[in-house]
């Protein structure tokens, strides 16, 4: 389950028009890295996924967190993309 929501993330990051990818880091772009959990301590068992951007400009890092029920593992990849999208917009309208 936790590699269907990686896959899934990547998925849906890659199919987003203005972003590219890439392989390596580069100077001029923002970095994202995430990890999926498992959290079994609570009832019922929660998945966490936490995401972590690094800006290219003044290198700060935006951390972020969204956690469900596994029974609504489905949702959280689309609920990720949607706040990375957010955090990298309202950066790139500070920016201005």
């Amino acid at each position: 389950m936790l590699v269907d929501l990686r896959d899934d993330i990547q998925q849906r990051l890659s199919q987003r028009h203005e972003w590219r990818l890439a392989k390596a880091p580069e100077a001029h772009v923002w970095q994202l890295t995430f990890v999926v959990r498992e959290d079994d301590s609570q009832h019922p068992p929660q998945l966490r996924l936490e995401g972590e951007l690094l800006s290219p400009h003044n290198g700060e890092v935006k951390r972020f967190a969204i956690e469900g029920r596994r029974d609504v593992a489905g949702l959280l990849p689309e609920q990720f993309v949607k706040i990375t999208t957010q955090l990298l917009e309202s950066s790139a309208v500070s920016a201005e």
